[in-house]
């Protein structure tokens, strides 16, 4: 070997030789160089190179830019973020205030329409006590022939002497009166009432509590044959009337004639 070692084995930039033109590549040392354009019938794609330079300038830029755009989106969600919060809060705030406005009103008119009820049955109560003083009882029928033969027949000679009678057929002859102003506080007749005939109604001697018996359901199983409903709604009835104080005006009749009850 000469005296000069490796060094004429080792290729020039830019040199052209027996292996071609040869170009220093960033990180992979001496390359061979591609031609310009691909020689008739090679296979092998043309790339542009990139110079050492040129990488080493490009990438902090790129790095820059990604991190700018980076930090921009984060800004921007976290700003989204906090106007859809506020948004949040402000809607909550605006609509719990029409919500409590709204319970409030609802609630002021439940009170006065219970404050209503409540007056307007207890001034039903003293009407009627002071109107019918020995009388304790409301009887409410209609002319239906499920039940009218039974309670002309069956109630008017068992309760008749303590009753007021209602016929919801003749409504329209009913006039203002105390045992139609406690038929009306108790039991609606139309509308939202409901097995408001036929009724009884038991006022105490005292009190505006009064006892509620309704036969509508025990004569609709009735006129099918089972009685039992209405043999209970009659007992129920009954002991209502049993517990009540007796009165020292009260006449004792337990037979009145039906016709001799006191109807409107």
């Amino acid at each position: 070997m000469s005296g000069r070692g490796e060094e004429h084995l080792r290729p020039r930039v830019g040199t052209t030789g027996t292996a071609g033109p040869w170009n220093l590549m960033p990180g992979r040392g001496f390359q061979p160089a591609l031609p310009e354009s691909p020689r008739e019938g090679s296979c092998r794609p043309t790339f542009p190179v990139m110079s050492v330079a040129a990488h080493s300038w490009a990438k902090p830029r790129w790095t820059m830019l990604v991190r700018v755009t980076g930090h921009a989106a984060s800004l921007m969600t976290r700003v989204y973020r906090y106007l859809l919060v506020a948004a949040a809060a402000i809607a909550v705030v605006l609509l719990w205030r029409y919500v409590l406005t709204v319970i409030a009103v609802l609630a002021g008119l439940f009170i006065i329409a219970w404050t209503w009820r409540v007056v307007a049955q207890t001034a039903a109560v003293l009407r009627f006590r002071a109107a019918y003083p020995v009388k304790n009882l409301l009887l409410v029928y209609s002319n239906s022939p499920h039940w009218q033969r039974y309670v002309e027949e069956t109630w008017l000679p068992r309760w008749g002497e303590r009753a007021i009678v209602l016929n919801w057929s003749e409504r329209h002859t009913w006039r203002r009166s105390p045992d139609v102003a406690l038929f009306r506080a108790f039991l609606g007749g139309g509308g939202f009432a409901r097995e408001y005939n036929p009724a009884a109604i038991v006022v105490p001697p005292t009190g505006r509590r009064v006892r509620i018996v309704r036969f509508w359901r025990a004569f609709r199983d009735f006129k099918h044959g089972k009685d039992r409903l209405l043999r209970q709604a009659e007992a129920d009835l009954q002991s209502a009337l049993d517990a009540l104080p007796a009165r020292p005006d009260t006449p004792h009749a337990p037979n009145a004639d039906a016709s001799s009850v006191q109807r409107r």
